[in-house]
């Protein structure tokens, strides 16, 4: 069932992103984020984690000169350390583990899309691509 999630993914994220010409949050950001649709707080948590590394990322920008890869890898670097910080041992007893996010590089990937297109933008292309996989999963995978 992965495999054919995430290539199911990968190929509604692509075919949105050329209809409509909004990312989804990267090509990969779906297919990770349709496993936890059972766990709604933990894609509230990555999304949280999201705003918080575009946040970052823009204080950055008026300190640093960030564009392109450059650009890529400090919100990378920041959605996995945002992420990490969340997950080690000292802050996850304070925190429930439907608060901790997805993965380390989808905070990331979605900060990217975020501060290229807007926030709305991303989070609505997320919400649709998501519903659209998750619909599609249910009906023909399972």
């Amino acid at each position: 069932m992965l495999p054919q999630t995430m290539i199911a993914g990968i190929i509604i994220s692509f075919l949105f992103y050329e209809l409509v010409g909004l990312s989804p949050g990267g090509i990969i950001v779906c297919g990770y984020l349709v496993f936890y649709v059972n766990q709604p707080e933990r894609i509230f948590s990555t999304l949280t984690i999201s705003l918080f590394v575009l946040i970052v990322g823009k204080l950055l920008e008026k300190r640093m000169i960030l564009f392109g890869k450059r650009k890529f890898g400090i919100y990378i670097l920041l959605g996995i350390f945002l992420s990490y910080l969340l997950s080690t041992s000292t802050v996850y007893d304070a925190i429930p583990v439907e608060l901790i996010g997805i993965g380390y590089f989808i905070p990331g990937l979605i900060a990217l899309d975020m501060d290229r297109q807007g926030i709305f933008p991303t989070l609505l292309s997320i919400g649709i691509v998501l519903g659209i996989l998750y619909l599609y999963v249910w009906l023909v995978i399972k």
